[in-house]
């Protein structure tokens, strides 16, 4: 019955204490070239500039890096200078929480160059702990 009890505390404080309000990006460079940071427009969350990699060089993946949801969710623009081309991609994460449940992950590339942008997304996890994610991919 103890054991039972202490399960059921531990499942409680973990979703009460989970968080899946972060926003996981990795970004790889498929590509010929190397690319180089420009700039971020931040519309809702919070995303340090401190954590975006300042070179993505070519053939190269950056580290994850991560930005945080305000009370809307996460939405950021990261511009790229890849040799002559710049590219822009969006990421976003609709609020996610406990009640409110996993939020939805999603990116649409801004500006068509000659480079092809894609993404793949993996929703958070209150429940888990886990962050939701994107990996785009330069090529």
């Amino acid at each position: 019955m103890n054991k039972l009890w202490l399960l059921g505390l531990i499942c409680i404080s973990t979703a009460l204490h989970a968080s899946c309000g972060d926003l996981d990006i990795k970004v790889i460079n498929n590509s010929s070239h190397n690319c180089t940071f420009k700039n971020k427009m931040v519309y809702f969350g919070v995303l340090p500039l401190s954590s975006v990699p300042a070179i993505i060089p070519a053939h190269a993946s950056s580290p994850v890096f991560s930005a945080s949801q305000d009370n809307t969710g996460v939405g950021v623009m990261l511009i790229y200078t890849c040799d002559n081309e710049i590219v822009k991609f969006y990421s976003y994460q609709e609020y996610c929480g406990y009640l409110s449940g996993a939020g939805t992950v999603g990116g649409q590339p801004q500006d068509s160059t000659t480079l092809n942008l894609d993404y793949e997304t993996k929703m958070g996890s209150s429940l888990a702990g886990r962050a939701g994610q994107i990996i785009w991919r330069i090529s």
